[in-house]
């Protein structure tokens, strides 16, 4: 697409990550003669699904940086209610991927991850791969991709009856129909370059400012010896103080992760040592901000902090001291019963590389981990999506991302929780049953997809789950 010209495309989905894949994925799957033209402001696709492969010294570790998991069943996790059926019925039914327990020390968790043929990591960026894949066998006109092209301004046309949108770069397309596939703040962006004549009487829509960004942090350190592992037999359950809780201002961090998390692979027989990554730290807020000193890149949102470098060196004798301190106990029980010093051994050790991802307002493209909704009169919690999904009345232009879905509670009615794909996906399905009209997919359960997924116009329903609102 040259500079100075616009073409025109039936569809227009900005942003490739799971929400808009999906949506570009369904409506051509599903037939459509339609063309769908995506553009991606990034370099690559999948948003906030980020899976590092052929990390470690062996090069056959996978690292998920940001999202990692989904449950097709529901799961009750600390206070929150968990269940993705959309996402659970794509990945095992329609997708067709391997996938294993995420937790498999916890008999009660339904949460699971996507898997090799020989049962290790293959990266959460599976699925959205395997859809990508699709959509670019349908080739030109049906489908096209755009990289590098980041969005500046939306603007109906109203003679046309189309939208005008106009990108960075100099590009302009117009369209019959828009998805934008945008966390909140890259979002609110464009509407504030944007001309008045986009948002009609009504002005901002309150939907799109009533979430709030928050950040998050993921920290895995890689050992040669994964000691936790090959000394103490831990390979499912979590340590430290939680990911949800709040920092104080201290000069180390107080780590929270988990054993079942981080890829592990064991050479040789079963009693080989075992060496691979360790979920440190998972957290958000205000605990996150202690790693912004050592995340030094914006554009990807992550480092790798080497242990041969001075930098790397201060981080992870740092971290490496922590996870000292939070085992010590454990260790020094080994040492007592197995006759020699354990805790020594693990002093004397030391991760010889980490990967940080640091998800925040300061991230281009992104603004933020995952969202929260904000508590007041303006909107209510169940109306946030149907909502935020049309914001602008009759206007063509629709929206699918985390920031402004949510996962259903165990009555079925929108939550407060966002943070998983399944939100996005969720809004991005609503968007082509309502607009149009395409039917249940036959790959999800039709009562499942009844009252966990749909939106529903009718009051009583609307009412009960929440349901479609225009604008």
């Amino acid at each position: 697409m040259p500079i100075g010209a616009e073409p025109a495309c039936d569809v227009a989905v900005v942003g490739a990550g799971p929400g808009g894949i999906y949506f570009a994925w369904r409506l051509l799957e599903s037939g459509s003669n339609q063309s769908v033209c995506m553009f991606e402001r990034s370099g690559r696709f999948g948003g906030r699904i980020f899976s590092l492969r052929n990390q470690g010294a062996h090069k056959d570790l996978v690292v998920d940086l940001g999202a990692y998991r989904y449950a097709p069943a529901p799961f009750k996790e600390g206070s929150w209610y968990v269940y993705t059926p959309l996402l659970g019925a794509l990945i095992d039914t329609a997708l067709k991927l391997r996938s294993a327990s995420y937790e498999p020390g916890d008999e009660q968790s339904t949460v699971r991850k996507i898997v090799d043929a020989d049962g290790q990591n293959a990266g959460y960026s599976t699925f959205v791969e395997a859809m990508m894949a699709q959509l670019q066998s349908y080739g030109e006109p049906s489908f096209q991709l755009q990289y590098n092209e980041e969005l500046a301004s939306l603007a109906p046309v109203t003679a046309q009856a189309r939208v005008r949108l106009t990108f960075a770069s100099g590009l302009t397309v117009t369209a019959a129909k828009v998805l934008l596939n945008l966390p909140q703040l890259p979002l609110l962006k464009v509407l504030s370059q944007s001309p008045s004549s986009l948002f009609g009487p009504a002005g901002l829509p309150s939907a799109l400012q009533v979430p709030t960004p928050m950040d998050g942090v993921k920290f895995y350190v890689h050992y040669t010896n994964a000691w936790w592992r090959n000394l103490l037999n831990l390979t499912s359950g979590s340590f430290g103080d939680g990911y949800n809780r709040s920092a104080t201002l201290t000069q180390l961090p107080s780590l929270a992760g988990r054993y079942h998390d981080g890829h592990t692979r064991c050479d040789g027989p079963p009693a080989a040592e075992c060496r691979g990554y360790l979920e440190a730290e998972y957290t958000y807020a205000t605990a996150a901000r202690f790693f912004l000193n050592h995340q030094l890149n914006a554009e990807l949102p992550y480092s790798e902090l080497d242990y041969s470098k001075p930098a790397g060196r201060y981080a992870l004798d740092m971290i490496h001291q922590v996870l000292l301190d939070y085992h010590a106990p454990a260790l020094d029980s080994l040492s007592r019963a197995a006759g020699y010093n354990a805790t020594a051994l693990v002093a004397k050790l030391r991760p010889d590389s980490a990967l940080l991802s640091y998800w925040g307002a300061q991230t281009p493209g992104y603004g933020g981990a995952i969202h929260q909704t904000r508590s007041g009169p303006l909107l209510e919690v169940t109306e946030l999506a149907p909502a935020a999904m049309a914001p602008f009345g009759e206007l063509p232009i629709f929206v699918a991302n985390e920031a402004f879905g949510a996962l259903r509670g165990s009555d079925a009615d929108l939550s407060t929780h966002h943070g998983w794909a399944e939100c996005s996906l969720v809004m991005a399905e609503n968007v082509l049953a309502s607009e149009w009209g395409l039917p249940p997919p036959a790959w999800i359960n039709a009562t499942q997809y009844d009252e966990y997924v749909l939106f529903h116009h009718d009051e009583t329903e609307r009412a009960k789950r929440g349901g479609w609102h225009q604008g």
